[in-house]
């Protein structure tokens, strides 16, 4: 007796032994799954959308390369850590899965390349006297989607806070010496 296909939506969570919870791999957010997984994809549409859009934009360069080979008979193995192209597709240097989410996360507005990103726009911003609004423009916005695709550009605020902040902390810091 053959089992029946597990839906896609299961592989972005951790069930638990009952099989009536999950724990999503993405946050510590753990869902009921009442026998479907509706809740599961839901979860991941509202919650993890950055991380949908990069399984899908992998999925068409997959798609593209195949196509491009002209090889009918071109499958792509996928495994919890590698995809792997067959030997007839073009060459190309394959990240590991973990590897692409490690870089999605990164640019996540909690993330270390996000972080990196706004300190140097809002040192950017003092070093040439430039004004706030700037990060609202529509040609830097144009750019940075250009330069950086996942990160997404802060407002003027979340900028004016940040600048804030690093003004009272090298204050503090010129006082002590």
């Amino acid at each position: 007796m053959s089992k029946t296909p597990k839906s896609s939506w299961r592989e972005y969570f951790v069930m638990k032994k009952d099989n009536t919870r999950a724990q999503c791999k993405y946050c510590p957010k753990e869902l009921k799954t009442c026998s479907n997984t509706t809740n599961l994809k839901q979860h991941m549409e509202r919650k993890h959308p950055t991380v949908l859009q990069a399984i899908q934009n992998f999925r068409e360069d997959d798609i593209q390369d195949i196509s491009k080979s002209g090889n009918k008979d071109a499958s792509i193995q996928s495994s919890s850590t590698e995809i792997e192209a067959a030997p007839s597709t073009p060459k190309r240097v394959r990240s590991s899965i973990g590897a692409s989410f490690s870089k999605i996360l990164a640019y996540a507005s909690d993330g270390d390349k996000h972080k990196e990103i706004t300190l140097n726009i809002a040192e950017m911003i003092c070093r040439d006297s430039l004004p706030y609004s700037m990060v609202e423009g529509v040609g830097f916005k144009k750019l940075m989607k250009t330069v950086a695709p996942l990160y997404k550009v802060p407002c003027r605020k979340t900028i004016t806070d940040l600048i804030d902040i690093k003004y009272e902390e090298k204050k503090l810091l010129a006082y002590k010496n």
